[in-house]
């Protein structure tokens, strides 16, 4: 059993106590579920398809952070084709009181893996900005052959028609990227010479953004559509 952890992070100053809610909001077709964790400084919105966060909103200034497809995209390698994004993710709201709240969600590999299990719990807490997140890999009993797989998760933030810059750690300094509508997605960049364990978006003018901070030493890749810079 692999465990991964990853922390978003709005850029928000912090000045009030409250409370924290979950809502769970189940549909007659369970493509349609939504989750929403929410406190007096952010409001995260899920999708049971591919467990994603489709909207990760600060509540200051009503700017949705994220962009297309969401964040929490999951997906396990080699092959990439692990199609967890679009797999119907189970949710459950696991932990509810005022000062913390916790919502799982999982889902079983598809095609040759599905004896394994993805896990992944989302917290938060009130007063503040950090949504807490948590992954587990399970190799079920009934498959327990050795195997290497490497998790990766996608996450978009941001956009071209967003004043905003993308922040990367890189050995030789910090590298901006700005986005760019004469960009297209055939003009992407890779990054794999990265220093830290974290990468940021700063929404420009709004006092605003998120920051991915990975339990990891360093992050492996990171990658931009759209941007020049």
């Amino acid at each position: 059993m692999k465990k991964f952890s990853v922390l978003f992070l709005a850029l928000l100053p912090l000045f009030m106590q409250a409370g924290v809610t979950a809502i769970y909001k189940p549909d007659n077709n369970q493509s349609k579920d939504i989750a929403i964790l929410e406190n007096e400084f952010i409001r995260a919105e899920f999708s049971s398809v591919g467990g994603r966060l489709i909207s990760f909103k600060d509540k200051r200034n009503n700017i949705d952070l994220t962009y297309k497809e969401g964040a929490l995209r999951d997906m396990l390698l080699p092959n990439g084709t692990q199609n967890f994004p679009d797999s119907i993710y189970k949710i459950k709201i696991t932990e509810k009181t005022p000062q913390r709240a916790v919502i799982t969600f999982s889902a079983p590999a598809d095609n040759s893996r599905e004896f394994i299990l993805l896990s992944r719990t989302v917290a938060l807490e009130a007063n503040s900005t950090v949504l807490k997140v948590a992954v587990t890999l399970t190799n079920q009993q009934e498959s327990m052959a050795d195997m290497a797989l490497g998790y990766w998760q996608h996450n978009f933030f941001g956009g071209v028609n967003m004043p905003a810059e993308y922040i990367v750690p890189m050995r030789n300094g910090i590298k901006k990227m700005i986005p760019s509508k004469e960009k297209n997605t055939y003009n992407y960049e890779y990054d794999t010479d990265l220093s830290r364990n974290w990468c940021a978006m700063n929404v420009k003018r709004k006092r605003t953004g998120a920051v991915v901070i990975g339990e990891f030493p360093r992050m492996d890749m990171t990658y931009s559509w759209y941007c020049k810079g």
